[in-house]
């Protein structure tokens, strides 16, 4: 006699599976809404996620496969996290440690207990060699807790207010606000005992497209706004006058200046055409452009690459081709032949962008150095952003960094009974891991680079990620697990090597022991 499963039977099954394969993959098959009641997520969800994920899962087949490779993943990592003074655990079978650090190597002490071998780790916060027989790893050590108020300031309690830079509005802005207006409110702030001033986000958007102005959808966390960069950093006054006086002799901005909201279209394109026709006097002024020339030698090399960008994003959006994933596939790989035989073939335009992007990394320190040399404790707090738009900057120099057809979302809660569905994506992961975290440490550091503090928007998403796929309602998405511990000390090792206060922004469906995990850390709710 043949027996077939039931439908029912096969379904049953199939939603075990994904469940379980789901929870292998750090997918929750089931959470804890913000009104206290346990939801279930659909197998068409789990299905969603799993692909996005890049794990194989639509036949019993592959979710079996997929199965015993998460199951028996077990290749030694290459980079680690730990406490100073805490107990690391070592890999079994490990005879000898040995620590390589700037002043010389020593054996930390090794211990044997039930759980395994461990070694104590010392109180060094900062990134060092840990040797491991022949293996060696990267182990960064965390110090206990980031810079508080007290520490920065001195005193027991202080007090700052937040701003929208761009709203900063000032005669001669063209109605967009900037770093120049954001210098002299901190001076002004300072002289009434203000220690902070917390700005909205100032990562790079599109050049092509101003008027796509959000500051939370950003085309790279990694490089500045052009828009509110402060030419006086490099140029005369008077040379400023003149390029606008050549960008918009008709004197429109004035009219954009008068507008009771920003025109980001009109004034955006406005004041490109202005850096524009700077840029184009740069050889006429020869300490400007030794300026340039030194600042653009040390610059990272994402800055470089989101020049590329940007000249490449303008040239295809010509062609109706706005998404680079829709680019021709040799202009998909930023590090191709085709790629930097554009950069070579528009290098004066690939220098424009570089150089909107020194106007304002040296505008933006010459307000954070304006607010300490005022008296400030901690002076700017800039705001990093959750995700970025995967159509831009930072996602087309490293697409393999990131989350593929999933959105960082939020699920229903008090703010919004709908949920929320940004059309966001962030790093995976697995690419955290994979990489040692680099590219979170590159983002980290740029948000630190020009300020004394950071707000970490949607810092929840250092324990976990809502994740909707692409299409989907944001009510059909899915938990995905961060490595919240990793995360949290790399975040106070980068505070405590830069003196920054670190604030994360942690409203919504809160999990349990999470704001005491950030309390423990210094991060301010």
């Amino acid at each position: 006699m043949i027996h077939c499963m039931s439908e029912q039977g096969q379904s049953e099954r199939g939603h075990k599976e994904f469940s379980e394969l789901a929870a292998l993959a750090g997918i929750s098959p089931s959470w804890t809404d913000a009104f206290g009641q346990r939801q279930q997520v659909a197998p068409e969800s789990l299905r969603a996620v799993l692909r996005g994920l890049g794990i194989a899962c639509d036949s019993h087949a592959d979710r079996a496969a997929a199965a015993q490779t998460l199951r028996h993943h077990t290749a030694p990592p290459a980079f680690c996290t730990a406490d100073a003074g805490g107990l690391l655990k070592l890999p079994s079978g490990t005879l000898t440690a040995e620590l390589a650090m700037p002043d010389g190597s020593f054996r930390p002490e090794l211990q044997d207990r039930e759980a395994g071998r461990f070694m104590s780790v010392p109180d060094r916060p900062g990134y060092h060699r840990l040797l491991l027989g022949d293996a060696e790893i990267t182990l960064a050590i965390a110090p206990r807790a980031c810079p508080d108020v007290a520490t920065l300031t001195g005193k027991p309690r202080a007090y700052g207010i937040a701003a929208q830079v761009y709203a900063l509005r000032r005669d001669g802005d063209a109605g967009i606000g900037g770093f120049a207006a954001l210098r002299e409110a901190a001076i002004a702030l300072a002289s009434h005992g203000a220690d902070a001033l917390a700005i909205s986000p100032t990562h790079a958007l599109f050049a092509a497209e101003p008027g796509r102005a959000g500051p939370y959808a950003p085309s790279s966390r990694l490089a500045l706004n052009p828009l509110l960069a402060d030419p006086a950093c490099l140029f005369s006054p008077a040379t400023c006058a003149e390029a606008w006086q050549q960008a918009d002799p008709t004197g429109q901005r004035h009219g954009w200046e008068a507008l009771d909201l920003i025109d980001w279209q009109l004034a955006g394109t406005g004041r490109f055409a202005m850096l524009r026709a700077l840029h184009t006097t740069l050889p006429t002024h020869p300490q400007a452009a030794a300026a340039f020339r030194a600042w653009a030698a040390t610059a990272p090399g994402s800055l470089h690459q989101h020049a590329v960008f940007e000249a490449l994003h303008a040239q295809q959006r010509a062609q109706n081709r706005w998404d680079w994933r829709h680019w021709p596939a040799e202009l998909r790989d930023p590090h191709g032949p085709a790629v930097a035989t554009f950069a070579a073939d528009h290098a004066a335009e690939v220098e424009f962008h570089l150089f909107c992007q020194c106007l304002a990394a040296r505008s933006l320190d010459a307000a954070q150095s304006a607010s300490r040399d005022a008296g400030m404790g901690i002076g700017l707090i800039a705001d990093l952003a959750v995700g970025m738009d995967p159509a831009g900057s930072q996602a087309w120099g490293s697409p393999d960094d990131l989350l593929t057809g999933l959105s960082v979302g939020a699920p229903p809660d008090n703010l919004n009974h709908d949920g929320q569905g940004w059309g966001l994506t962030t790093f995976a992961p697995t690419a955290l891991r994979r990489t040692g975290y680099a590219p979170f440490l590159a983002t980290l550091r740029a948000a630190l680079r020009h300020a004394g503090g950071v707000r970490i928007d949607h810092v929840l998403g250092l324990r976990r990620l809502w994740l909707v796929p692409e299409g989907a309602s944001p009510t059909q998405g899915a938990y995905l697990a961060m490595p919240q511990d990793d995360l949290l000390r790399l975040i106070a090792i980068e505070a405590d090597a830069a003196g920054a206060l670190v604030i994360g922004e942690d409203l919504g469906t809160v999990p349990e022991g999470f704001r005491p995990a950030m309390a423990a850390r210094s991060v301010l709710g």
